[in-house]
């Protein structure tokens, strides 16, 4: 028998502990294992939040979902990351939210590039190739776009 299986624990969860989690979501897992289960595994207390929904943005204030939403929509879980209220959040923990609070970024699909959006591109461009600054600095001047997006733009405006 493989011994992953063997050593892997199941742990039943009191109310106590339970409580535990919902009175400590805004710690990472980390930080509730090094406090209160030093002897469970992350797995364990990742699993436990998931199942008595003890996550950090189910209590969160109105107006924190307010600004998460408004930021979410304007420039997806990137900008939502680079606010410093939610830096602590995975990709996956924002995407998780955004869907709880059905919010929907309009950097995921843009359908259009603004002619500010292109001008920066063009500023770009017009910096000689060897002394530009790299792809990824021009994309957070245009959190709107994908690197892939702004190199498809800058490649159509090369040719215009």
């Amino acid at each position: 028998m493989n011994s992953w299986i063997t050593n892997r624990s199941m742990h039943t969860w009191t109310e106590e502990e339970i409580s535990i989690l919902k009175a400590n979501a805004d710690l990472t897992s980390e930080e509730i294992r090094s406090r209160f289960f030093p002897d469970l595994t992350i797995s364990n207390i990742n699993s436990a939040r998931r199942k008595y929904d003890c996550r950090k943005d189910r209590n969160w204030k109105p107006e924190k979902i307010e600004r998460f939403c408004a930021l979410y929509s304007k420039g997806g879980w990137n900008a939502v990351k680079k606010d410093p209220e939610f830096s602590d959040m995975s990709k996956k923990a924002i995407n998780g939210a955004a869907h709880r609070y059905n919010v929907h970024s309009a950097a995921s699909h843009p359908t259009t590039w603004t002619e500010e959006e292109k001008d920066i591109c063009r500023e770009w461009l017009a910096i000689p190739e060897k002394e530009r600054p790299p792809r990824r600095e021009l994309a957070k001047r245009i959190p709107a776009h994908s690197e892939n997006g702004i190199k498809d733009m800058c490649r159509r405006l090369k040719t215009d």
